[in-house]
């Protein structure tokens, strides 16, 4: 069982250069002529409204709400173009810890997509959950969603997360607007912590924090010189890295200002953390066996996880916790398996918009092929209630490191403590790939010994900061 998954960011340093060459070219040409002339929407034999929809992955959910809304809009066409289908499992929800995305997948997607933009093409709907969405509306790419929610006096923004939706604005525009999320945290052995007498805030914990408890929770009764428990494994020093960056990363990348401040020390000390806890012995990158762990990092998929997964990993006395950070109080912090844009060449933004409001209705939230959690306040109760219906219908099978686990009982504490969490998600980074991959080559120098910590620093401040004002 592995202790991570990937955030939703680029993956791939030759992604990231591909998306920054060709950004960098579409801001030096007519970038004010994105919305210029009338598009055209395109039709069908018998004239109905195309609106088309480039996701990497069709699944159950879109293809019912495509059903569902062409019936009750027979005079538009929904257009779903998916890289990789979902496979159908036969009505039975397969839960496996850990599985991670194909990133070839990932990278052909976003490099298509990249490549119609630029080009003025594309759908007239986009999954930008994987893009630099923000990047792409400040270039005029993406439309502005604002006008057409402020104008839909059917559409009311009170009835979902407020903190959702402002976590993907930039500049007052709504760049994109999430269909559902993901939960990122960090799940940790609660009868451990206490056991040693760590009270943990969560709120702004730092990567720093965390190495401290790592040393305190420490122990070794079995003699060998080397801790008894893992804080973290299964976890290489290239994916820790990554994610310290990626939770950091407003830290230390202020992209709306075009600023990078990784020479302020702050830097130096979390590569030195990095570097102490796989010199300590508190992290390992081996898979871990039974009990090994102290915490694990995880994405929650939906609202059930956040009862499963505790009582997967640590039999029933795991709590869950914000992933630490820069030690900032912004809130929880959010992934996204469907997030989409309006291209803002599209010749049918009236019809896209109609059918993303429709993903966002109480019909298509509550359906049963909605795996995520909902963006409606009026939703979330009501996924842990028909969670707990699943569980007791005997469609979910848990597996942990001992083997399958039985299903926990889901209490109303359980459903308060879900409703009460999801208020405290504000914060969607969107990781920028290229200084991603120049974070990974200047820690490598460090790590190998090529460099120190402050010279790595220094070297990624002068890299970032001519990166961000090209």
């Amino acid at each position: 069982m592995k202790s991570t998954k990937k955030l939703r960011t680029i993956q791939t340093g030759c992604v990231s250069l591909a998306l920054m060459t060709a950004l960098a070219a579409c801001s030096s040409g007519n970038n004010g002529n994105a919305e210029s002339g009338q598009p055209t929407a395109a039709k069908t034999k018998d004239g109905k409204t195309i609106v088309t929809v480039s996701v990497l992955e069709n699944d159950r959910f879109l293809q019912t709400a495509e059903k569902e809304f062409e019936k009750a809009h027979p005079d538009i066409d929904i257009q779903v173009n998916a890289l990789v289908a979902t496979p159908d499992t036969g009505g039975m929800v397969k839960k496996t810890m850990g599985a991670d995305e194909d990133s070839a997948d990932k990278e052909k997607f976003v490099n298509t997509i990249n490549t119609e933009l630029m080009s003025g093409k594309g759908a007239d709907l986009i999954a930008v959950q994987d893009l630099p969405f923000n990047k792409y509306a400040e270039k005029g790419l993406l439309a502005d969603l604002r006008p057409l929610m402020e104008e839909d006096k059917s559409y009311n923004s009170q009835d979902y997360y407020e903190g959702l939706m402002e976590a993907v604005t930039s500049g007052g525009k709504q760049a994109a607007l999430p269909v559902k999320f993901s939960l990122d945290v960090m799940l940790g052995d609660a009868a451990e912590l206490t056991a040693a007498g760590v009270k943990l805030d969560d709120s702004k914990w730092t990567w720093k924090e965390f190495t401290d408890i790592a040393h305190k929770l420490a122990k070794d009764e079995d003699g060998d010189g080397k801790p008894d428990r893992y804080t973290l494994s299964g976890m290489p020093k290239e994916q820790l890295l990554k994610l310290m960056v990626e939770s950091s990363y407003e830290h230390f990348v202020d992209a709306a200002g075009k600023k990078a401040s990784f020479d302020t020390g702050d830097f130096a000390a979390l590569l030195e953390n990095l570097k102490g806890l796989y010199d300590d012995g508190l992290v390992s990158e081996g898979r871990p066996g039974p009990g090994q762990q102290m915490f694990g990092h995880m994405d929650l998929m939906m609202p059930m996880d956040m009862i499963m997964l505790p009582e997967m990993m640590f039999q029933g006395k795991g709590e869950v916790f914000q992933t630490p950070s820069g030690g900032e109080a912004k809130g929880m912090t959010f992934g996204s398996e469907l997030m989409l844009g309006l291209n803002a060449k599209s010749g049918a933004k009236q019809e896209a918009w109609e059918f993303m409001k429709y993903l966002l209705s109480a019909e298509m939230q509550g359906t049963p092929g909605m795996m995520g959690f909902s963006v409606r306040k009026d939703m979330t109760a009501k996924q842990v209630e028909e969670s707990k219906k699943m569980f007791e219908s005997g469609n979910i099978k848990l597996a942990g490191p001992d083997g399958e686990i039985t299903p926990p009982a889901i209490t109303d504490e359980d459903i308060k403590t879900i409703v009460d969490t999801i208020p405290r998600i504000k914060r969607f980074v969107e990781v920028d790939g290229a200084i991603v991959t120049m974070v990974k080559e200047e820690a490598e120098a460090f790590l190998e010994g090529r460099q120190s910590a402050e010279e790595a620093a220094k070297k990624l401040q002068n890299r970032a900061t001519i990166y961000l004002n090209e």
